[in-house]
């Protein structure tokens, strides 16, 4: 979970989540419980890389390997029973076992109370992240990441990111791909319960999907773009809608807030937080809007059209991948915005004519072979070489 430092809660919890690492620090020195077939899956959500992981080796039937996804968060926990998975709750102090006994831990984040097993226990660790980074990180943002046994990367373009700015050593480095990213690959007959789970029941509607990061360093930023206000805005894309038989999804990250878009029929407001599963809505998305947003990279491989926002860039500490990864249509205003809407929402084909080459070499330098659909297998097999 995220944890909220003004929230008194999530202090205990984490407080109650350290007692249950600490627990099962001691059983694993002493050795009382010996390690399973079990893989902790750690992160703010059961979602994004994490999950295509479950996914895969739910559905793999060679699998040697029991994954569980370990959260502090009760409700969380409560909420994944009920959908049928089987989690671990960290805060219950009897699971110390079951987490005595995994043979590796794989995170998508930072790993709070967890980093105690990793200095003082012989747990491999394993690093997907949860984003090909634009947004600038150093060394210190990685220093628990560089302990691991091995991090994920999607090509070594990004791996030599990480290692001229991450501080990764290379040997601890391999490009497997995203796992997540398998199924904007394999593109699976998309079914109608995507469309039902976001409210869409027109099923010939185009998708617009627009997608700005959060504030970031600047708690004053507005996510929308230059400089307009809310109904300016959406007014604008809602007459976009109605001109191209299309309805536009208004996804905003994890910790941007709510929005009331209900003034506008054909904006339909699908917060990350509600709706997390970032892939199938890619998958059902004709055209996508987005700012600085990681969000380019994955859609990237579904070679559709992309519009990126000209807009200041609200990263402290600049870019990890430069500016020149833009690789789609860049508009500067509302006008070129809209234009440029019209024009791909009703010709995808005119989108490849204009940015085909850019949008291909950069999606080479981004997952060089790693775009095969096949990322999971490959991540889940050298996970399983630990057991």
């Amino acid at each position: 979970m995220k944890i909220n430092n003004r929230n008194p809660s999530h202090w205990l919890y984490l407080l109650l989540f350290t007692i249950t690492v600490v627990a099962a620090t001691f059983i694993k020195l002493l050795r009382i419980k010996k390690h399973s077939g079990v893989c902790l899956l750690y992160g703010h959500k059961l979602n994004g890389n994490l999950k295509a992981l479950y996914d895969f080796n739910l559905n793999e039937p060679q699998s040697k390997i029991d994954m569980r996804f370990l959260t502090m968060d009760p409700a969380y926990c409560k909420e994944l029973q009920l959908a049928g998975f089987n989690p671990i709750n960290g805060i219950n102090p009897l699971n110390a076992l079951t987490v005595a006994s995994a043979f590796a831990i794989v995170s998508d984040h930072g790993l709070h109370s967890l980093k105690i097993m990793l200095k003082l226990t012989n747990i491999p660790f394993f690093d997907v992240w949860h984003a090909i980074p634009l947004k600038g990180f150093d060394e210190e943002d990685f220093s628990t990441q560089r302990q691991y046994e091995m991090a994920f990367v999607t090509s070594n373009a990004v791996r030599s990111v990480y290692q001229s700015k991450f501080g990764f050593n290379e040997e601890k480095l391999v490009s497997a791909g995203y796992a997540r990213t398998d199924i904007l690959v394999n593109q699976p007959p998309i079914s109608s319960k995507i469309r039902d789970d976001l409210g869409i029941s027109e099923s010939e509607k185009k998708i617009l999907l627009f997608a700005p990061t959060w504030q970031q360093g600047d708690p004053n930023r507005n996510i929308l773009p230059f400089d307009k206000a809310e109904d300016e805005f959406f007014g604008a894309l809602e007459l976009i809608c109605a001109e191209n038989n299309a309805l536009c999804i208004f996804r905003t990250h994890l910790n941007s807030g709510e929005s009331d878009l209900s003034a506008y029929p054909s904006i339909l407001f699908r917060p990350h937080s509600r709706y997390p599963n970032t892939e199938e809505i890619l998958l059902i998305t004709d055209c996508l809007v987005s700012d600085w947003s990681s969000i380019v990279f994955d859609f990237m491989l579904l070679d559709r059209p992309t519009i990126f926002l000209d807009v200041p860039h609200p990263f402290k500490k600049g870019f990890s991948l430069g500016p020149e990864n833009r690789f789609g249509k860049l508009v500067q205003n509302l006008d070129e915005l809209t234009t440029s809407l019209g024009e791909y929402l009703d010709d995808r084909s005119a989108y490849k004519a204009d940015y085909g080459i850019p949008h291909a070499e950069v999606k080479r330098r981004m997952y060089d072979n790693n775009a095969d659909g096949r990322a999971a297998e490959r991540i889940c097999g050298i996970i399983e070489r630990y057991r």
